[in-house]
């Protein structure tokens, strides 16, 4: 699926509003977009078990689960997502853009202004979930603001902050791959290598910004300590952002989904006094 909106979709006691999913699919520079589900949830999208699902530069918008998890997406199979939004999705439940208990890669994408009524605001995972250049921020939900994770989570070069709920940002254990800004660790166990993480501080980040286009995103303010934060090898640094800016602009790469044209550093340029 190339190219396309799926809007108005209205399943009042079934799943996948948007889309359901039982085979195998692509859906590449895509919209998403105010769909709502029942039962079940997956208000914009349902990924059932077995299936799988590649998402390239796609924006879920404004979706809804009405009784059940993923307002932005339900996934039990395989789920991939590449230079992406999920922004502003909501769950009467858990998961207010993703719930998933199968297998969740992520890249490049932003997960931001998602609520949930009950669970964790942003993602919650029970399965297998690889993060990996991720912003999640400001989503807002009862159990956390930012993910809940039960199963097995990896976090790498990401950005997960100004989330509002009990926890703030994250609940549950999070293997931290390194190079990782968590705003506040209060509600979640930190594992793994966590070399160069930047944890409990301010991300200084813009609201959402929205270029004429779906795929919004929180760009980086001034001396954020995000920038040039991401792993200094630069084997890990995708080639491009979420939005097909060239990463990295500074020497390293930045934190999160965006790579930022920001000030990293501040220049102290002292006069030259001769005699």
């Amino acid at each position: 699926m190339r190219n396309n909106t799926t809007t108005g979709g209205a399943l009042g006691t079934s799943v996948g509003g948007g889309i359901w999913n039982g085979g195998q699919v692509t859906i590449r520079d895509a919209s998403v977009t105010g769909n709502v589900a029942g039962n079940g949830g997956g208000g914009g999208l349902y990924n059932t078990s077995g299936a799988a699902v590649n998402l390239v530069r796609a924006a879920l918008v404004g979706n809804q689960a009405m009784f059940g998890p993923g307002g932005g997406i339900a996934n039990l199979g395989v789920l991939t997502i590449t230079a992406s939004a999920i922004v502003s999705n909501s769950s009467v439940t858990t998961g207010g853009a993703i719930s998933t208990t199968g297998t969740l890669t992520l890249l490049n994408t932003t997960l931001s202004g998602n609520t949930a009524s009950v669970g964790a605001g942003g993602l919650v995972n029970t399965g297998s979930a690889v993060l990996n250049f991720v912003t999640v921020a400001r989503n807002t939900g009862s159990a956390a603001g930012g993910l809940a994770n039960s199963g097995t989570l990896t976090l790498s070069n990401s950005l997960l902050a100004d989330n509002s709920g009990a926890p703030f940002d994250c609940s549950g254990t999070v293997t931290s791959l390194g190079y990782n800004l968590i705003g506040h660790t209060t509600g979640c166990t930190l594992t793994g290598p966590g070399t160069g993480d930047k944890k409990n501080i301010a991300p200084l980040i813009t609201d959402l910004i929205d270029q004429g286009g779906a795929l919004r995103f929180h760009d980086l303010l001034d001396f954020s300590p995000a920038l040039e934060g991401a792993d200094p090898s630069g084997g890990a640094c995708p080639a491009t952002d979420q939005r097909g800016v060239a990463r990295p602009i500074h020497p390293r790469c930045d934190m999160g989904a965006i790579e930022s044209s920001a000030v990293a550093y501040l220049y102290l340029f002292l006069p030259l006094i001769m005699k």
